[in-house]
């Protein structure tokens, strides 16, 4: 019982990302991300904003590993900056004040009984790889193999847990689609998909080299994924929800796990002239084997579900839509709590994924901290409580990891607003990463965390209370079982005894009449006796699975 509890325990996180965060942009010889060149660029980010100082997470990383500890949290998510390593990429040697940085954090995190989740990319690629094709150059992958190589083998003896890309979805699309991502590229279709295939095919490829460099490794991928329902019922909603689903979701997940690319969105690029056959020459053979490369589990950043809407027709002509929406975030993003279990339900049913980590939920508001430098959070408190429910439904197949995420720099140009890390239970948001470094009470916070915990706690030990009871129920029907097949076996003696005095006119033929009686009703106890067994055993396997 101790080892089911043990194993089911929920670990809370909280994450970020290297070029949000940590600022020192060009300190210990780090050279230029594609982020720095696109912050940089007028008229990419809301008011200018670059990443150059971000919260100083470089210079106050212990501060801020003390508030983490403060708060509570079990594990901390956290990206390397690639140029911090290879300033341009294609250099054979690390830069080792680089790797010193996150050698100290990792240190840090350990001494303050923390786990680290290191990412290798998020995002952040050197620049001066990007000068050469970036992600749509297939010689990329060998330079992002090598810094999986060193960053394994430098930091291996103390992180298990290793993410190879974060969100490849972003830089693919967002990247080359809508622009609104580096390299800043708007309806490049092929360019687009040559990326997603180069991330995916990277992924497989430095599983090994993190394999044979950390002993008893954990290595997955995030990915950004949600549920997608058409608007309306019409065939207009329906198709494009399709398409939707094959480029969110299934252009990532088809491959990771099924060894192919979904058709249908590669069909509907061709139909709408967005790309030619001649485009998808980038599979190669053997291509898909590596990116289905076994993991240990996946990374799911979900925030909400996606409702399509066809913009392929005038609102006219299409059918009124018919799902109702709920709250939204300042980000515009719906607040929609059941979306969390959906999409994790489908991963577990239609992909058979067995080990799921939430890496990333939150909300973003622009809220911000009062004259006693605290703030009334009390919308980030109901979503995260909101999505705090889900979580005994998905215990099945959740690894048991919730990971809140953080930022300063925002990535967008969307809105002027925030995620943090808030509590469930406390009318108080706890920035963790905050530049102004806001001094807050993080003592409730921690309290309230460790009711959360308590609280699931509590369900698990509800639900082994009914598992112990069912196999009670199981090993008293075989015990009946046993004893039935017993009697069974003593009537068939019997009979046997019986008939052989029949024949040698030993007995009458009443009492072996009677003796087939006897066996006919041990025989029906038996039968009864298995029918109870498996009606036993269909309940536990229901229990479990759910």
């Amino acid at each position: 019982m101790k080892k089911i509890k043990e194993e089911k325990t929920f670990n809370w996180g909280v994450a970020t990302s290297s070029y949000q965060i940590e600022g020192a942009h060009d300190i210990d010889g780090r050279g230029p991300s594609v982020w720095d060149v696109f912050s940089h660029t007028k008229g990419k980010v809301k008011n200018g904003d670059t990443g150059d100082i971000a919260c100083d997470h470089f210079n106050k990383f212990s501060d801020d590993i003390k508030l983490m500890k403060d708060l509570g949290v079990d594990s901390y998510r956290f990206s390397v900056s690639w140029p911090r390593i290879f300033p341009v990429g294609t250099e054979q040697k690390i830069n080792q004040k680089g790797m010193d940085f996150y050698d100290r954090l990792i240190d840090k995190l350990l001494e303050n009984d923390i786990t680290p989740f290191l990412t290798l990319n998020h995002w952040d690629m050197p620049q001066g790889l990007e000068d050469l094709g970036g992600w749509t150059n297939r010689e990329t992958i060998e330079h992002f193999v090598k810094y999986g190589h060193y960053m394994s083998r430098y930091l291996g003896d103390r992180v298990i847990n290793w993410i190879t890309h974060n969100e490849p979805w972003c830089i693919s699309f967002l990247g080359y689609v809508e622009g609104r991502k580096p390299p800043g590229l708007k309806n490049e279709w092929a360019k687009s998909l040559h990326t997603a295939h180069h991330l995916l095919l990277s992924h497989g490829k430095v599983i090994p080299e993190i394999k044979s460099n950390v002993r008893d490794s954990k290595v997955g991928i995030t990915l950004n994924l949600n549920t997608a329902i058409p608007a309306s019922d019409s065939e207009h909603d329906k198709k494009a929800c399709d398409f939707y689903d094959a480029q969110f979701n299934r252009l990532y997940l088809e491959p990771l796990y099924n060894q192919k690319y979904p058709e249908l969105l590669f069909e509907s690029l061709i139909q709408k002239n967005l790309i030619k056959q001649s485009d998808l020459t980038f599979i190669k053979d053997g291509d898909l084997e590596t990116i289905a490369t076994e993991t240990d589990f996946l990374g799911v950043n979900y925030y909400s579900r996606g409702v399509i809407r066809s913009d392929e027709v005038d609102e006219d002509v299409n059918d009124k839509p018919t799902v109702d929406l709920g709250p939204k975030t300042d980000f515009g993003w719906e607040v929609y709590p059941q979306g969390l279990y959906d999409l994790l339900k489908r991963l577990h049913v239609e992909y058979n994924v067995q080990d799921i980590i939430i890496t990333e939920n939150g909300c973003s508001y622009s809220d911000g901290p009062d004259e006693n430098k605290t703030i009334n959070d009390t919308k980030r408190i109901e979503y995260k409580l909101e999505k705090s429910k889900q979580l005994p439904k998905i215990s099945g197949f959740v690894s048991g990891t919730y990971t809140g995420y953080n930022n300063e720099f925002n990535f967008t140009d969307k809105s002027q607003s925030w995620f943090g890390s808030s509590v469930v239970g406390v009318n108080l948001e706890i920035p963790l990463f905050n530049a102004n470094r806001m001094n807050v009470s993080s003592q409730k916070a921690k309290i309230a965390m460790e009711q959360a915990r308590a609280n699931l706690e509590e369900q698990e030990e509800k639900t082994q209370a009914e598992v112990i009871q069912k196999l009670n129920d199981y090993q008293l029907a075989n015990k009946s079982l046993s004893v039935n097949e017993q009697n069974m076996n003593l009537a068939i003696s019997i009979e046997e005894k019986n008939s052989i005095k029949f024949f040698e006119g030993l007995v009458s033929s009443f009492e072996l009449r009677q003796a087939q009686i006897q066996l006919l009703d041990s025989q029906q106890k038996y039968l009864n006796s298995v029918i109870e067994l498996i009606s036993i055993k269909t309940e536990l396997e229901t229990l479990y699975n759910n």
